[in-house]
């Protein structure tokens, strides 16, 4: 198992991503490699780095 998707599994904020993923028709998982500094490839994963942005979750 990827040791990243580990981290995400007990993440403290693993509802959120999963809310935010949901909310943009992605997964959980895309939105915390986003949140951790993952290139966003599509216009939804930059929807969802917009939302993190805003929220103020990356700066």
């Amino acid at each position: 198992m990827n040791k990243a998707y580990f981290q995400y599994l007990f993440s403290e904020k693993r509802e959120f991503y999963k809310q935010l993923g949901k909310k943009h028709n992605m997964t959980g998982w895309k939105a915390y490699r986003i949140a951790h500094g993952k290139r966003a490839r599509s216009l939804k994963e930059y929807l969802i780095y917009l939302e993190l942005h805003r929220t103020g979750m990356i700066s």
